[in-house]
């Protein structure tokens, strides 16, 4: 009988509480997690409401969920102090950016924003002797001062270590900075290109 009693006094508090809360669903979780909210700032739709600032949205790559959504604002001036790479492409998800250029009136010309460190310039320096050694080689091998299994060693070696992927994306990286001189980049939004 005491545990019956027990059992009752368990349901009455739980019917109780069920009465006090509002009935949510994980769909009403969802609901508030979809919300835009933006990476660099952490500032959602809410607080650009109340402080009155103009919140213009835009996902710039393929991320999805929390990370989706950007201020442009904030990533214009994120594209502005990120490093080389990252200028070109999401190190998220490794999206490369669809940029437009809009040429800048005469007057906002300026000298091109190149944070190249010592190291780069060591690297920079290397890229282009073993580039110039590769095309020497091949010139000496075409006269018949060189081996052509040689060259072939030195192509392969110059292929998997100096020409990567990631070489490419700095040299397009640092002619986008240089281009920012004259030109505006404008990221386009990758929604926009999907409804189109």
């Amino acid at each position: 009988m005491a545990a019956n009693t027990n059992i009752d006094a368990v349901s009455k508090d739980l019917e109780e509480v069920s009465l006090k809360t509002p009935n949510s669903t994980w769909s009403d979780y969802d609901c508030n997690i979809a919300e835009k909210q933006c990476r660099f700032c952490f500032g959602d739709e809410e607080s650009d409401r109340k402080s009155g600032l103009p919140s213009s949205w835009m996902t710039p790559c393929k991320c999805d969920g929390s990370i989706k959504w950007v201020h442009e604002r904030c990533f214009k001036q994120w594209l502005n102090l990120a490093p080389f790479p990252q200028q070109s492409a999401c190190s998220t998800c490794g999206f490369i950016y669809r940029k437009s250029w809009k040429m800048k009136s005469l007057s906002e010309w300026s000298c091109p924003p190149l944070r190249i460190t010592f190291w780069d310039i060591i690297e920079i320096g290397l890229d282009f002797y073993s580039t110039f050694k590769l095309f020497r080689g091949m010139w000496q091998m075409l006269e018949g001062k060189k081996a052509v299994f040689g060259q072939i060693c030195y192509f392969i070696f110059w292929k998997t270590f100096i020409f990567t992927d990631r070489r490419i994306l700095y040299y397009k990286s640092i002619a986008a900075a240089m281009a920012t001189s004259f030109f505006e980049p404008q990221v386009r939004d990758v929604d926009d290109e999907k409804q189109k």
